[in-house]
């Protein structure tokens, strides 16, 4: 316990500017358990600093340094200005990727052969017919894709969230809250891309790939979740998440995920889109 304290008081005139306290290293006394209370003196000491700082200035460092968190300012005309560079770049880049190469994609269509088509292949032309075949791993890849499109939507849903202001960088724990929920929401999508695609590349093992749909994130995931908690818990780090916040993640993930998986993949087996190649690839 200190027993003296220190006051630094700087004025400006007959204004008080800024007031510092300070405790002394060398004065103290032993309060701890099983030590006789010796008898406390306590004292103070005031020192008066003169200062140029106007008085109406006084609080300026302390907006230099807030304490309080603070709330950043949406700037709304920027992202908005942003969003639409971007689509008009990507509508532009589109309409001339199509412009020229839509006489290509009929002579292909077509099988026009002939010397003067095979002088002029270069480039993309050499693997045209290569790029719309069937993957040899399916399953895998269209586990990947249904798992990509769900991340994207996961991704689309926080930012919205972000932008309405339902989160702030301090507050964590709402953000990742929220990322759990709507990971296992979204997992009807995953689902339905995965199965979708899986049906049109012709395939007939449906429940595998939904299992491995639900599988292939959750999985690596989840390892190294329970091995970065584990180096946490041996440290004592207050990262690391209790047993019990573990096992609701797990029920989300085994009652919600799950069965949303399942439906998704029911829905996109039922779906009657085809693959349809621009050109042929037989």
């Amino acid at each position: 316990m200190f027993t003296h304290i220190s006051f630094d008081i700087k004025y400006n005139g007959d204004r008080v500017i800024e007031v510092n306290v300070l405790t002394d290293p060398a004065r103290v006394v032993d309060i701890s358990e099983g030590v006789d209370l010796p008898t406390a003196e306590f004292t103070y000491s005031v020192k008066w600093v003169p200062t140029t700082i106007p008085y109406e200035e006084r609080l300026q460092r302390y907006e230099r340094f807030p304490l309080n968190p603070v709330h950043l300012e949406i700037h709304w005309f920027s992202i908005i200005n942003s969003c639409v560079t971007v689509l008009l770049l990507t509508g532009f880049l589109a309409t001339i990727l199509l412009r020229v190469l839509k006489a290509d994609f009929v002579k292909f269509s077509r099988g026009e052969d002939g010397g003067a088509l095979e002088e002029e292949e270069a480039g993309w032309k050499y693997v045209h017919a290569d790029v719309f075949r069937f993957p040899p791993a399916k399953t895998l890849f269209c586990a990947f894709v249904g798992t990509g499109t769900q991340v994207f939507a996961l991704s689309f849903f926080i930012f919205g969230l972000s932008l309405v202001g339902v989160f702030y960088p301090y507050n964590r724990g709402a953000l990742f809250t929220a990322m759990i929920v709507l990971y296992a929401l979204t997992a009807c999508v995953a689902g339905y891309v995965a199965t979708s695609y899986y049906r049109q590349f012709e395939g007939t093992r449906y429940a595998h790939s939904i299992l491995l749909t639900v599988c292939v994130y959750c999985g690596p995931f989840f390892l190294t979740f329970c091995f970065l908690n584990t180096v946490a818990i041996v440290y004592r780090s207050t990262a690391a998440l209790p047993f019990g916040t573990i096992l609701i993640i797990l029920f989300i993930w085994g009652l919600v995920t799950i069965p949303l998986t399942v439906a998704g993949g029911i829905a996109g087996k039922n779906s009657k889109a085809d693959f349809d190649a621009p050109c042929r690839f037989a």
